[in-house]
């Protein structure tokens, strides 16, 4: 007599080839997850460095004698002077927000701080004249021209954070203008 083959699987080998699936398919859908959450923060990092740059740029085309003139005609008679800004995404809303928070006439834009931080601008900042700046930025002015030099030096500290993250993401930059 001749035996017949059995043909197809048995409910405990369909079971655990779900079960082989199922943890395959746990693993891809956890390593998409994370890489979302890795793009969204270097997205948000590009964003803050993007900033840095475009205020970076306003501030050496202003030139040094605007910087000279912001930092001597300020009344704050220490060597570093800071300011704070505010400002959404429009690239128009962060020059405005320069040539505010720049302007010696407005003593109340100097924030006077020993260590300037994202505490500090966040709890100092008035979210702009709408009310819902999305980024704040600290411009740190400081004379560095060494004594006796018949030339200005400015040493410009630049920070950017994003105000509506609590995991105070920032883009830093230092230059120099004048000579």
């Amino acid at each position: 007599m001749r035996r017949k083959s059995k043909k197809g699987n048995t409910l405990i080998e369909l079971l655990a080839a779900m079960a082989i699936l199922i943890i395959g398919l746990s693993g891809s859908s956890f390593a998409v997850v994370s890489s979302t959450r890795l793009w969204q923060i270097d997205n948000k990092k590009l964003d803050l460095t993007t900033f840095n740059q475009s205020i970076s740029q306003d501030l050496k085309m202003k030139g040094e004698l605007e910087v000279a003139r912001i930092f001597k005609n300020n009344p704050d008679t220490r060597l570093v002077h800071n300011y704070y800004i505010y400002f959404n995404v429009v690239s128009s809303t962060i020059v405005d927000a320069i040539d505010s928070a720049l302007d010696p006439n407005k003593i109340t834009n100097v924030l006077i701080s020993s260590v300037p931080s994202y505490g500090d601008c966040k709890n100092n900042y008035s979210r702009g004249t709408d009310g819902k700046a999305k980024y704040g930025a600290l411009i740190s002015i400081q004379d560095a021209k060494e004594a006796g030099a018949y030339y200005s030096i400015y040493k410009i500290d630049l920070t950017v954070w994003n105000l509506d993250e609590p995991s105070q993401l920032q883009a830093n930059s230092t230059f120099y203008i004048g000579g």
